[in-house]
């Protein structure tokens, strides 16, 4: 068990407890799955807020809440390898219990006037979703699957949205410099690797929130 499942497990009492209702699969890699319990009613929460989720006697792994309504939410988990939290996304299903610390502070972009812009890649498009429930939102995002991530952007209501082939530099940097000079806040998610690259070779501030990292595991 991971020090930080651990931890989460010695403090049970902080826990928010509730139940998979439906789990939709979005795309062969990509999960949508809603919970709900009365633990999770009038739970004060904003658009961008992290909840630590215990993987049952393994890890605790860090998910975007979003559509909070009442006594239900929904996460969108990315299935990639055989890490726990992957292996937890293969297998989960409708009754199976889903307890989680937060909503905790994380990206908040209450303050912000006019369109934003999330950077990143497929993990990143839970926090677009969240925001888009109270502002404008712009998604530039590299992805293995593109026409995938695309489709799966649509059904989410996140119809301003450009996929590039991940590795691409060239063109995500293009795209984010072109939604910035006409005025969009940048929020940098997803891949560490590639945050750190695009910043450098633009020289643009903005909230900054890696995911993942090559050869780690449960980034906060």
């Amino acid at each position: 068990m991971e020090a930080k499942a651990f931890f989460a497990s010695l403090a049970g009492f902080m826990l928010k407890h509730s139940r998979v209702t439906q789990v939709t699969a979005l795309a062969p890699n990509l999960i949508r799955f809603d919970v709900s319990g009365e633990e999770l009613r009038d739970v004060k929460w904003t658009p961008g807020d992290k909840a630590q989720i215990l993987i049952p006697g393994q890890a605790v792994r860090t998910y975007t809440p979003f559509g909070w309504r009442a006594d239900s939410v929904s996460f969108l988990g990315f299935i990639h390898g055989a890490s726990p939290g992957s292996n937890w996304l293969r297998t989960l299903r409708a009754g199976d219990p889903v307890d989680f610390l937060g909503p905790q502070r994380s990206l908040n972009a209450s303050g912000i006037n006019g369109p934003v812009l999330v950077v990143g890649d497929e993990t990143s498009i839970a926090v677009s979703r969240a925001f888009s429930e109270s502002r404008r939102v712009i998604v530039v995002l590299e992805a293995s699957d593109v026409e995938g991530t695309r489709e799966v952007c649509a059904k989410l209501g996140l119809s301003n949205s450009s996929i590039v082939p991940r590795g691409n530099l060239d063109a995500l940097a293009t795209n984010v410099k072109a939604h910035v000079d006409s005025g969009a806040t940048p929020f940098f998610t997803g891949r560490a690797s590639t945050i750190q690259q695009l910043k450098q070779r633009l020289k643009i501030r903005g909230d900054t929130k890696a995911y993942w990292a090559d050869g780690k595991r449960g980034l906060d």
